[in-house]
This record gives C-alpha cells, sequence and structure tokens, in this order.
C-alpha cells in the first residue's frame, strides 16, 4: 500500500492515467530514489516527464498525442492500456526491457494491467515495427526500443544487454537463404562472462 504523501501548494499532479499516489511534491526530492513508484510531472500542454531507467536525474518528455498518433499510424488503436504501456517503454529512451520487467514498471506505475496484456502488447509492439525482439534462449526475450540496425552484447551473470553499433560487426560470409526465401535481418547476440 503506497504511503499518503502531503499536499503542499507547489504539488506536482499527475495525469489521469497515473495513481494519486504516484504524485510527487517539491518538498519532498528525497523520495525521487524509489524505484518502485513511477513519478510523473505535468508539463503544458499534453507532455508527461518519465524517469529513465540508468538515471534519477535524466528526464525525457513524452507527447502523449505524437505517441497516439505514432500507434495510429502503424493501425494500433491508442488504447489506455496500450497508451499507459507505450508510455512507459518509449518514455525511456533506447533501452532493453522484459515483459517481466514492464510489467513490474506498470504496477509500480498503478497501470491495471495483466502479465498477459504486457506481452500482447510488446508482441504487437514489435510485429508493428515499433520493437524488436531479441531472444537470448527458448525462456528468456527482451524487447528493444531501439529499431535501428545494431547487435548485442548480452552479459550472462547479470542478465544485462548493451548495444553494439552495426558498423562494429563485420560478416565476411553467410550461406544463403533456403530456396523461396530471404534473410530479413541478422541479429548477433555477443554473450561476455560478467
Amino acid at each position: 500500500m503506497p504511503l499518503p504523501l502531503p499536499r503542499p501548494r507547489n504539488a506536482l499532479l499527475v495525469r489521469r492515467l497515473f495513481p494519486p499516489h504516484a504524485t510527487v511534491t517539491a518538498p519532498y526530492p528525497h523520495l525521487a530514489f524509489i524505484q518502485s513508484v513511477l513519478f510523473v510531472r505535468m508539463l503544458p500542454k499534453n507532455n508527461w516527464v518519465l524517469p529513465m531507467p540508468s538515471s534519477k536525474n535524466n528526464k525525457t518528455a513524452i507527447d502523449k498525442n505524437a505517441l497516439a498518433e505514432q500507434l495510429r499510424a502503424v493501425g494500433l488503436r491508442p488504447t489506455q492500456q496500450r497508451m499507459a504501456l507505450a508510455g512507459l517503454l518509449f518514455g525511456r529512451g533506447k533501452w532493453h526491457v522484459t515483459a517481466e520487467a514492464l510489467y513490474s514498471d506498470a504496477l509500480a506505475a498503478g497501470v491495471n494491467v495483466s502479465l498477459a496484456t504486457v506481452y500482447n502488447a510488446l508482441h504487437t509492439f514489435t510485429a508493428k515495427g515499433l520493437l524488436r525482439e531479441i531472444s537470448i534462449d527458448s525462456t528468456r526475450s527482451y524487447f528493444d526500443t531501439n529499431t535501428d540496425d545494431h547487435h548485442h552484447f548480452y552479459f550472462e551473470k547479470s542478465g544485462q544487454l548493451k548495444d553494439i553499433d552495426n558498423a562494429d560487426v563485420k560478416l565476411t560470409r553467410m550461406p544463403a537463404a533456403p530456396n523461396g526465401l530471404t534473410v530479413s535481418r541478422v541479429d548477433v547476440v555477443i554473450r561476455v562472462d560478467g
């Protein structure tokens, strides 16, 4: 159960998509380190500021109208759950996420969504070209918001991924695709002990 915060006059409000307990107020900057609650600050004209996963102070503004247009442009209806998940995904810049981690972030943000819905949304976003799926093995997949051609280091101990620029990997020889098929993409995952 979230702790109620006092609401002084200078409280920063959160849009309808996020619950009242996610409100952060200026007199409580020491609460910014809490990662279990998604803190959002209102900006003028439909903008949200979402925290980046790797930094407490680095924030990216998301225009919810632009986000809705991006979903419509690929043929998706911008439902409340899709908008909430897309805001969590694309409001953090380029990063890698598992379905379970996004589900956890969504719950912490007060988004009423099931794990199955998160999986469905991730696979739908991937099919529409908004995300890339990186399969590490038969039990673990990551979803990447960076859809440019690139490759990855996979740190086996920590389970983290790190981008490798496409120009840094050279394939000198590759087998021909089976008859009637074409190669759509080559993904290189270099596993490191770390």
